[in-house]
């Protein structure tokens, strides 16, 4: 029983240092050495755990996502009008973008250091971005549905270039290291939404 409790302590230490490094130094930069030094577990332990450092990146992914996406929602659920739901999005981008010191997204980071496209990780990252996109486009639709000014919006066209324009933003942030590519973002966004209103 002991054993058991140690195995899944041990799991959470070394999550929380991959957690951490892979967002600050990088996926290939992170050596196994250093999170078993820095979780503070023997490498048998680390193993039993992860077979592979792969497999570890895995947990990382859907643990980073699953994170990311519930401090989104956060700020989304703050808002009743499906408009303002919407919007909520970029407001978030901002503060989110500050409080990571514009790392930006860890899933893009670790997209572009992994090539091989029909991989573990390229894969699970793509099924990742497929659940943000059906997110936004439940908002899209709901807007679609509340909103009469916007009863004849292409949803499906929408929800495409609200996530473009996201992630476009997110690397433009990253690279200039401030938000203002977050707010052009948002004011092309509305100026798309504007073309739908009869």
């Amino acid at each position: 029983m002991k054993t058991m409790i140690q195995e899944k302590g041990s799991r959470q230490r070394i999550l929380g240092v991959a957690i951490r490094l892979f967002f600050e130094q990088g996926y290939l930069a992170t050596g196994i050495n250093q999170i078993i030094e820095q979780a503070q577990v023997c490498k048998a332990s680390f193993y039993s755990n992860f077979p592979s450092k792969e497999d570890l990146c895995l947990a990382y992914i859907k643990t980073a996502h699953v994170n990311w996406m519930a401090l989104l929602g956060k700020e989304i659920n703050k808002h009743r009008n499906a408009y303002e739901r919407l919007m909520a999005i970029f407001t978030f981008l901002e503060n989110w973008m500050n409080s990571c010191s514009y790392r930006g997204c860890g899933l893009m980071n670790i997209s572009s250091e992994t090539p091989e496209l029909k991989g573990r990780i390229r894969q699970l990252i793509q099924q990742r971005n497929d659940i943000l996109k059906k997110s936004i486009y439940a908002l899209v639709d709901d807007l679609g549905k509340s909103d009469p000014r916007f009863v004849r919006m292409n949803v499906q066209e929408v929800t495409s270039f609200m996530l473009m324009i996201i992630q476009g933003a997110i690397v433009s942030s990253q690279a200039q290291v401030e938000t203002t590519p977050i707010r052009h973002a948002k004011r092309s966004f509305k100026r798309f939404l504007g073309s739908y209103i009869n």
